[in-house]
């Protein structure tokens, strides 16, 4: 999903697509983000056990605990990606709007 997404994300800042292009790149976008919202739910339902698991220690110190781990860092990734893939999203529907 990731070389796809980063690779999406260079064929959409062409500025010579076509209106039929944008459509497509803006629904495979689409797809991919509603993507990166299911996995985003899996490793937060993943954080909500690490958490619950170590009451000995504070909150915060889990959440810091939390970040540190392989499920810690994709969350980072998965939000940053769900971020980048929205403002993608955006900025094809304006092109789509502006050749209207």
């Amino acid at each position: 999903m990731t070389m796809k997404l980063l690779q999406l994300f260079q064929e959409v800042k062409d500025e010579k697509l076509s209106k039929e292009q944008i459509e497509n790149y803006h629904k495979e976008l689409s797809e991919l983000r509603a993507d990166i919202r299911l996995e985003l739910a899996t490793v937060l339902k993943e954080k909500a056990k690490f958490v619950f698991e170590q009451p000995e220690l504070s909150v915060a110190q889990r959440k810091i605990n939390w970040q540190g781990t392989f499920g810690g860092q994709r969350e980072i990734e998965l939000k940053a990606y769900l971020s980048a893939t929205t403002d993608h999203i955006n900025s094809l529907k304006t092109r789509i709007y502006a050749l209207l």
